[in-house]
């Protein structure tokens, strides 16, 4: 017999069927971003992701999501088990029969019930240290990137990933689940972590650091090329003695190292500069910088960056700095202590001067941390 292949298109029906009752039919509301495909006879699972005011329910159904609206109240802690009906008809409806309504598992079962069924580990099997079962397999010669990804799809839900092979990245890219969880994750270790890292930092490495009062255009330049993140082009062209990657691969400061190779990461994957700076400066507890440059069309650019900097005495002050064609320039500081904004709103003609090759569009003061996360994401 030849089997029926459904296209999801508009309209579903759902067929929720409570014991000794006649059957219901429930209308759907729609599915979300791309169509499913569906085979008659198949059963599947469906994870509930939210709950709507409406008493509607969204549930992610192979990789896609659908709103269901129903009377049957459900919650986040289940998933729903569904079958495909064949009904016969031509059109784009199609009937989903509920056949039970399961408690979810934890993140931690779903994994280890994929790495069983993909056969990686024993049925019995007692795992002590499963972020390192992980990382290796992630590393492994013997999987194909379509393994890895299903099992990095499930992993980064429940613990940090490290050392993620450059093997991965495109097929990273092509999940937005996995990037945006992951750009959390570098994101969140790096600025939690970096700060008490760097009370640590290597002999070696201190001698890139530049004095706040020498800073200039010129030695923030090469601090930006010796900052790790271009190593590996430094590399083929012979100079990286003064390259922070360089410099800790020297020192063995795995810690750290890794934090750079993070930093790599983060900036392929948002088309962007992540760093770290070495910039002594006795007043400043810790600093976060961001830049990005992007096309407005085919023959203007723009250019984002944003610094966060928690000083000793002033507390914590935030500036977005926005670059149109080159030449249109704005500037919005959010600043946490009174005083300091009055030091800056003091000094603003001074400011000026220095910008005199550029039009200074605006100066903008906000009393909360700029909402613009330069990376794109929400």
């Amino acid at each position: 017999m030849k089997k029926e292949y459904h296209k999801l298109k508009i309209l579903i029906m759902i067929n929720f069927k409570p014991v000794m009752q006649n059957i219901e039919f429930v209308n759907i509301v729609k599915p979300l971003g791309s169509s499913i495909s569906l085979k008659s006879g198949e059963t599947l699972k469906a994870d509930i992701i939210d709950i709507l005011p409406s008493g509607a329910v969204v549930v992610r159904l192979k990789d896609s999501f659908l709103t269901l609206k129903t009377e049957i109240p459900l919650s986040k802690d289940y998933q729903l088990l569904l079958k495909v009906l064949d009904t016969g008809n031509t059109d784009n409806k199609i009937k989903l029969q509920i056949l039970d309504i399961i408690p979810k598992k934890s993140g931690i079962e779903n994994l280890i019930d994929l790495l069983k069924n993909l056969k990686l580990i024993d049925e019995k099997e007692n795992i002590s240290n499963l972020p390192k079962l992980i990382e290796n397999l992630l590393n492994s010669n013997d999987l194909s990137n379509q393994i890895k990804i299903l099992i990095l799809e499930e992993a980064i839900k429940n613990f940090e990933i490290k050392n993620i092979p450059s093997s991965l990245i495109q097929d990273i890219l092509l999940s937005e689940n996995i990037k945006n969880e992951l750009l959390k994750q570098i994101e969140s270790s790096i600025k939690e972590s970096f700060k008490q890292k760097i009370e640590n930092i290597p002999e070696n490495v201190k001698n890139l650091f530049i004095d706040i009062k020498k800073l200039d255009e010129n030695n923030i330049k090469v601090a930006i090329q010796n900052s790790g993140i271009f190593f590996e082009k430094k590399l083929s062209e012979g100079e990286v003695s003064q390259d922070l990657k360089y410099m800790l691969y020297l020192s063995e400061n795995n810690e750290l190292l890794q934090d750079i190779k993070n930093m790599q990461l983060y900036s392929y994957m948002t088309n962007s500069i992540f760093l770290f700076l070495p910039i002594a400066w006795n007043y400043l507890n810790y600093a976060f910088f961001q830049m990005k440059k992007q096309k407005i069309d085919l023959e203007k650019e723009s250019y984002l960056a944003r610094l966060d900097l928690d000083l000793k005495d002033y507390g914590k002050l935030s500036v977005l700095i926005a670059l149109f064609d080159k030449k249109d320039l704005y500037i919005t500081f959010a600043i946490q202590n009174k005083n300091l904004e009055d030091k800056i709103r003091n000094n603003i003609l001074e400011l000026k001067k220095s910008l005199e090759d550029v039009n200074l569009i605006s100066i903008t003061f906000i009393n909360k941390e700029p909402v613009i996360n330069i990376d794109g994401r929400a």
